[in-house]
Formats: structure tokens, C-alpha cells, sequence
């Protein structure tokens, strides 16, 4: 009611005022707008790391299963060579 009072007698705020006001608004929301849109870059570019890692874990795994193979296999003739040396050495 006071409000419209007031524009009834002839408003103190004039339409400069108002176009002032929605003018420092839209810029507001134009600072926000941007803001937004760096988080939206940062979380797609999240979103690709996460990617790349999952897939370097999964290379990761499959590169140990190799190693640990290979490893066991070494192991394995590392330990006939042994056994045999011994063998050798009991049978002379």
C-alpha cells in the first residue's frame, strides 16, 4: 500500500534509477554467468582426468598381471637351476 501511494504522489525513484538497478543486476548475473561456466570447464575436464586414470589403472593392472607372470616364471627357473646344482653336488 505505501508503495503505491508513493507512485501515486509522484515517485522518488525515477525509471533512471530503476534502468540503473537492472542494469548493476544484469551484470551481476553476467559475473555469475561466467563463474558458472569456469566450474562447468573445470568439472568436464574432471570428468576427463577421470577417464584417463581409470584407463591407466586398468593398463596399470594388466602390466603387473605381465610382470608378476614373469616374475613367477623367472622364479621358477631361477629355482631349477638351483635344485639342480644341488643334485649334482649330492650325486658326486
Amino acid at each position: 500500500m505505501l508503495l503505491t501511494t508513493r507512485w501515486a504522489r509522484g515517485s522518488t525513484c525515477s525509471a533512471r534509477m530503476i534502468d540503473d538497478r537492472f542494469a548493476t543486476v544484469d551484470r551481476q548475473f553476467a559475473v555469475r554467468d561466467a563463474g558458472f561456466a569456469r566450474l562447468e570447464t573445470k568439472t568436464a575436464q574432471i570428468a576427463e582426468m577421470d577417464v584417463r586414470l581409470e584407463r591407466l589403472e586398468t593398463k596399470t593392472a594388466t602390466e603387473f598381471r605381465y610382470l608378476r607372470w614373469g616374475l613367477g616364471t623367472v622364479i621358477a627357473l631361477v629355482l631349477g637351476l638351483v635344485a639342480k646344482v644341488i643334485l649334482d653336488w649330492l650325486i658326486r
